[in-house]
């Protein structure tokens, strides 16, 4: 999914070529997005421009509308509590591929809180350099880290258990927990723009060799496409319900705009 915590300004227009033109050529920002009427660039780090030509394009205030990525229903939740008044409850917009809600500051910008639900688009907010990337597992907050970490074209994975997310337990067999631990880890590299198929090293934790003999076909599996170096170590894991852990490194692609 497109990361959230990502910054977006939109800047209203009566001619999109134009300002298409103008953002693209005179300022060697890199279009990332083609909404059709709007087109986003790329600013920096966790920030997009946005330049939007609509028939009923609003004027004063209403120019300039600053959109923030996020999980939309608990924030619209918090802010409503907090007194926010929104124009309506959240909805989607541009043919289903955003769910958002909008509201206005107290000088009367237009504010917008959204989600990109169109999978199409993750590719194209790959994450920044020093990006930290959470699960929300709580073993993050405890021990201070993060899942992942960008650092350039590498993404870094912090050593992943078998922890199911959903039901936030740790199944008795270590197969399934293999399985978790590619699924946690593909869900990390998804944010930052990879995938299992950029891996490019991988280091197995498991607690028994029994039970590493088990899982051999499931790292094959998840592995395979990639071919990553591999260590693999017998060990003690903190708990003793955990049988299995794995750390990942994976290469991710760079856009133009980050590499010029």
């Amino acid at each position: 999914m497109v990361p959230k915590g990502q910054q977006l300004t939109f800047l209203y227009t009566d001619d999109l070529p134009r300002s298409v033109a103008f953002y693209r050529d005179v300022l060697d920002l890199e279009p990332v997005v083609d909404q059709g009427r709007a087109v986003l660039f790329r600013v920096n780090a966790g920030a997009y421009l946005g330049v939007c030509d609509r028939p009923d394009r609003p004027r004063g205030t209403d120019g300039v509308m600053v959109s923030f990525v996020c999980d939309v229903d608990p924030t619209y939740a918090k802010l409503t509590a907090r007194g926010v008044v929104f124009e309506g409850p959240p909805g989607l917009q541009m043919d289903g591929r955003v769910y958002a809600a909008f509201f206005r500051d107290p000088d009367g910008y237009r504010l917008e809180i959204q989600e990109f639900r169109d999978p199409a688009w993750d590719a194209l907010f790959p994450a920044a350099d020093g990006t930290r990337i959470y699960s929300g597992a709580p073993f993050e907050a405890q021990a201070g880290y993060a899942r992942a970490v960008v650092t350039s074209d590498m993404v870094e994975v912090s050593g992943t258990t078998g922890f199911d997310p959903e039901t936030l337990t740790f199944p008795e067999g270590v197969e399934a927990q293999c399985e978790n631990c590619f699924a946690n880890i593909a869900r990390a590299l998804e944010q930052a723009g990879a995938s299992l198929a950029d891996l490019v090293r991988v280091r197995i934790f498991c607690a028994t060799r029994e039970e590493f003999q088990r899982i051999k076909p499931i790292i094959k599996r998840h592995c395979d496409a990639a071919r990553p170096a591999n260590t693999s170590i017998i060990c003690e894991l903190d708990q003793p319900t955990m049988r299995v852990e794995i750390e990942a490194t994976a290469r991710r692609a760079r856009t133009a705009f980050e590499t010029a």
